[in-house]
């Protein structure tokens, strides 16, 4: 007997539910499990970075400390007059392309929309799937 492809999309529904209550969960257990073990070992004296470990019997614990950095775009001209080759060092800018705008460039001016597309590297993105 062949199953449906109601009861296919039915089933693997489910199941994809199931793995993604587990993973949620999996990830809470994981973090409440890693902010037990920073407590336990000490902080990288003096400095805003560093690691931390600890050896043990049954392997090595190691604890990395950074710090996250983010510029304000509307700071960058200011950056850039500062002396020497600072900008350039201390900033990599990430320029993300709209998407929706470039679509509808597409649809209104095709001309255009070739000049631009010459400097724009466009590749299928992985699905995404939302179950509700």
């Amino acid at each position: 007997m062949e199953i449906s492809r109601e009861d296919q999309l039915q089933s693997l529904y489910r199941q994809y539910a199931e793995a993604k209550e587990a993973e949620t969960m999996a990830t809470a257990v994981r973090r409440s499990l890693g902010e037990k073990i920073i407590a336990l070992l000490p902080q990288p004296q003096g400095q805003d970075h560093g690691t931390v470990s600890a050896k043990l019997a049954c392997g090595r614990i190691a604890v990395t400390y950074s710090m996250s950095y983010k510029v304000d775009p509307e700071t960058i001209e200011a950056i850039a007059a500062l002396p020497g080759d600072v900008y350039d060092s201390c900033i990599d800018m990430r320029y993300e392309v709209k998407g929706a705008a470039v679509r509808d460039l597409k649809e209104s001016n095709p001309d255009l929309y070739v000049q631009l597309a010459q400097f724009i590297t466009a590749k299928p993105a992985s699905p995404q799937i939302k179950l509700t």
